[in-house]
């Protein structure tokens, strides 16, 4: 099981701890933890332990619901290190060290899970939802688009699309677009009333 962080109204997303990140170079590891890459030395593929790693990462999602992050991010190195190659344990520790406001090793573990399902829509979306929360919003749009293009039925995938456009100040015919797809779409009233909004304001000021 993968989760897909749902995001938050976008005054919320900019997280304090933003200030002090930045993700040029997410692929690298911190100099400064030691114990960052312990979960990467992972078994080689011949010692591989597929149904162990998706057994502990399904334990770990439970963990998550229940907010009890430090023992979900210990089930999810542990899955990491039976399986490396399990993006859903990838991705769902991500969601931890999001969750912590660590957001360079959340980045990290998003990148990789997108490396290793790159048609998989949730690693795509939290990723964005990261660079965002970094206050690296140009960084995000592509896996806002990359999300919305793998499952473009999603409204949680289309809203996060329009919104990131719009406070990148693009206000073309393709967020209109967007914008009415999300009105058709939304099963969430207070999601359309804020769509009718961003359409009546942008129409106006096209008049």
């Amino acid at each position: 099981m993968c989760f897909t962080i749902k995001p938050h109204k976008l005054t919320l997303l900019v997280f304090a701890a933003c200030a002090v990140l930045s993700i040029q170079g997410c692929k690298a590891k911190p100099s400064s933890d030691p114990s960052w890459n312990k979960h990467q030395a992972a078994p080689s593929s011949i010692n591989r332990n597929t149904p162990k790693a998706l057994a502990l990462n399904a334990l770990a999602v439970k963990e998550i619901k229940k907010n009890n992050l430090a023992e979900a991010e210990k089930l999810l190195i542990k899955a990491i290190q039976n399986d490396q190659m399990t993006a859903q344990a990838h991705n769902n520790l991500g969601k931890v060290y999001y969750l912590q406001n660590n957001f360079y090793k959340a980045a990290w573990e998003y990148q990789y899970a997108v490396k290793l399902n790159p048609k998989a829509a949730a690693p795509h979306h939290n990723l964005a939802l990261t660079f965002q929360s970094a206050g690296q919003l140009d960084k995000a749009l592509p896996h806002y688009t990359k999300a919305h293009d793998l499952e473009p039925e999603s409204a949680i995938y289309l809203s996060s699309l329009a919104q990131a456009h719009l406070n990148l100040g693009h206000k073309d015919q393709k967020v209109i677009v967007l914008l009415q797809e999300l009105i058709l779409r939304s099963v969430d009233e207070d999601q359309k009333i804020w769509a009718r909004r961003e359409l009546h304001l942008m129409r106006e000021k096209i008049k």
